[in-house]
């Protein structure tokens, strides 16, 4: 499993989730929805922007944040114009700060398709607090981050993933409360120290077996 520094990936200020959102260029009370990712076919990209659509016409508020680069973009920019999603689903690009982006987050959209059993950025996002809303391949039921995520049920199945999405943005009580629960698994379970620790008594116990 991955390790990461609970230092950088941490729970946002007051302060620091307005000074994301003014510099997104967004209105301080909107939803926000953030996917850091590769823009890959198997990370379920477009997927995510078919729920934006549908979440739009429940919240009509809410922003879907995409940060990343790769093959996809244009394909996906394209499809995001074409549901007239302009205002709705913003492309970021790469970025350095996806901690800052993350930590002002709602909501961490982990749409991927393929079998994520304990995805990178899940993690960061649960170190950040706000729930992931995973995809069943982005570390769903049954793995590592059970309980502190909100399944979509199904990999490529946007109606569900928007389900769980608003589901999440509608009970600010239970996204603290997993929240909550992700931060303190991942000081106990993914933190680079771990990580580095048991990497080391790998090789250790095999070279004793040499």
């Amino acid at each position: 499993l991955n390790g990461i520094n609970p230092e950088r990936f941490k729970p946002a200020t007051g302060a620091l989730r307005a000074e994301v959102r003014a510099e997104l260029g967004l209105p301080g009370s909107a939803p926000l929805v953030v996917c850091a990712s590769n823009l890959r076919p198997e990370k379920g990209i477009g997927d995510l922007i078919a729920a934006a659509e549908i979440v739009k016409c429940e919240m009509p508020d809410t922003v879907v944040v995409i940060v990343g680069d790769g093959p996809e973009a244009p394909r996906l920019k394209d499809l995001a114009a074409a549901k007239n999603l302009g205002r709705s689903v913003l492309f970021t690009g790469a970025r350095s700060d996806v901690h800052r982006i993350a930590a002002a987050a709602d909501v961490i959209a982990v749409p991927s398709v393929w079998q994520e059993p304990a995805g990178l950025v899940a993690i960061e996002g649960m170190a950040g607090c706000p729930p992931p809303g995973a995809a069943r391949g982005g570390g769903g039921p049954g793995g590592p981050l059970d309980h502190v995520t909100r399944s979509q049920g199904q990999p490529r199945a946007p109606a569900e993933l928007a389900g769980a999405l608003l589901h999440l943005l509608r009970a600010p009580a239970e996204c603290e409360a997993m929240g909550k629960q992700g931060r303190l698994r991942v000081e106990s379970r993914f933190s680079m120290e771990r990580w580095v620790s048991e990497t080391l008594q790998v090789y250790e116990a095999a070279l004793r077996r040499r």
